[in-house]
């Protein structure tokens, strides 16, 4: 996988802050933005430069939570 650090705005007004490629076909593009006055982090799969239904869409407070969720399974990883 790649990362990409190009930002970008997307045409919902959110700007593209990185990307995970997987294949050819496929990458997770990492978004932030305010979406309905609410500050938001929007991860979501891309297919062919077409967004899926898979995806998760968070808060800024949740995203804070979501992190420190994934950084405790890294660690528990790493050990």
């Amino acid at each position: 996988t790649g990362m990409d650090e190009l930002r970008e705005k997307t045409s919902d007004g959110l700007e593209i802050v990185g990307r995970i490629v997987r294949n050819t076909d496929q990458e997770l593009i990492v978004r932030e933005g305010v979406y309905k006055g609410i500050p938001i982090v929007d991860l979501r799969w891309y297919v062919n430069d077409k967004p899926s239904i898979k995806g998760v869409r968070v808060n800024k407070e949740e995203m804070k939570v979501l992190v420190g969720i994934l950084m405790k399974v890294e660690n528990d990883e790493s050990e």
